[in-house]
């Protein structure tokens, strides 16, 4: 994207691409931390339903010139809702403390980046230089919580 923006192209389509293929990877990570089958199953198989639904939005209803407003909402609702009741699970559960203390910091990132970033992604078309300092400052903050993570990996 680097330089593309330095040959003064328009980088917008990897920008969308990048959507997709985070979708699939975070989804496939959210997936092994359902607290049950069924929620394992459904968010480990909704990868193929997005990009389904994203591949019409690219054809049918987003411009490739802007910004991904209808398919960044959609990723960031579905994956917090993931993160969220992968959250509800292990706080709910009698969970090792010093085991699981990697995941839940993880799960708190991805909670706080994307349930912040829904909002923003929706309405970003109106207030785009605000959103994305925005966007930037929860992208710190999911960072700080992803070392955490990784962190607290290394003690256990």
């Amino acid at each position: 994207m680097y330089f593309m923006a330095i040959a003064k192209m328009n980088n917008m389509s990897v920008l969308h691409l990048y959507t997709l293929i985070e979708f699939g990877f975070i989804t496939n990570v959210l997936s092994n931390w359902q607290p049950t089958d069924i929620a394992r199953k459904i968010v480990k198989y909704s990868i193929a339903p997005y990009a389904i639904i994203w591949m019409l939005a690219k054809i049918l209803v987003e411009n490739q010139n802007g910004f991904d407003n209808y398919t960044s909402s959609l990723s960031c609702a579905i994956i917090t809702i993931a993160a969220a009741y992968a959250l509800l699970g292990l706080v709910s559960s009698e969970f090792d403390r010093q085991n699981s203390a990697s995941v839940l910091w993880i799960l708190t990132g991805f909670l706080i980046y994307f349930s912040g970033n829904l909002v923003l992604f929706a309405i970003s078309s109106t207030i785009i230089l605000r959103a994305w300092t925005i966007h930037n400052i929860l992208a710190m903050i999911a960072n700080i919580c992803y070392s955490g993570g990784f962190l607290s990996l290394h003690r256990a």
